[in-house]
Order: structure tokens, then C-alpha cells, then sequence
């Protein structure tokens, strides 16, 4: 379950799993206007949270979410990742469907240019 959390206090409950869903947020997320109003991203799973909030004063900053779907050979597990893109980093919070691990990673990507996002 993801939780999309704004600047005027709402939070809104998607669930990635559901295409519908997953496809209005990625239509949202497209939208520089909605962008500017999320404050953080939540997943949860397996009763445990996983928060990236948006970090203040870096510069231009977007947010993406996807799920990943499990390989057939099972190197790729599968699981929820939400991604902030802000000024020149990138951090990513992964979370396998399988059992209550997540991979958190941050890369410094040099300066941003375009948002990923963007029409």
C-alpha cells in the first residue's frame, strides 16, 4: 500500500497492485503541479512503514513509484519502490513483497536537467 501524503494535510491511499490505481497516480505524477504539493511517500508492508520525504532546499524535486514485478528465475524478487529525484540525488526505498526487507540506496546523479516526469 502506498500513501501519498500533501502539503494541505491530505493523504492519499493507492494501491499499486491495482492498475487502474497504479496508472491514475503515474498520470498525477506527470503533473509538475502535483508534484509541488507532495511532501513524503509512505509504503507499507507486512505491518512495518517505509517513509521518503521530501527533502527541503535541493533544488527542483520529483517523486516516482512502481512495482516490480517477480522474475520467473527469481533474481528479481519483486516488490514496491518509491523514488525521489531532488537536485542531484537520487534516493530509492525498496520493498520486497516477499518478506519485511527493504533496500534503501542514495546516489549523487549529478545536476538534473529534465525530470523524468515531464511531458
Amino acid at each position: 500500500m502506498l500513501r501519498v501524503h500533501t502539503r494541505d494535510g491530505l493523504t492519499a491511499s493507492i494501491d499499486l497492485g491495482n492498475k487502474g490505481q497504479a496508472e491514475r497516480l503515474a498520470k498525477r505524477l506527470g503533473d509538475p503541479r502535483f508534484q509541488a504539493e507532495i511532501t513524503a511517500m509512505t509504503l507499507t508492508h507486512l505491518g512495518v512503514s517505509y517513509t521518503l520525504a521530501r527533502p527541503e532546499d535541493s533544488g527542483p524535486v520529483s517523486f516516482l513509484a512502481e512495482v516490480i514485478e517477480p522474475s520467473a528465475d527469481r533474481k528479481i524478487k519483486g516488490g514496491q519502490r518509491v523514488m525521489c529525484l531532488a537536485g542531484d540525488m537520487r534516493t530509492t526505498v525498496l520493498v520486497h513483497h516477499a518478506h519485511r526487507a527493504a533496500r534503501v540506496s542514495m546516489f549523487r546523479t549529478g545536476k538534473q536537467r529534465f525530470s523524468p516526469l515531464s511531458p
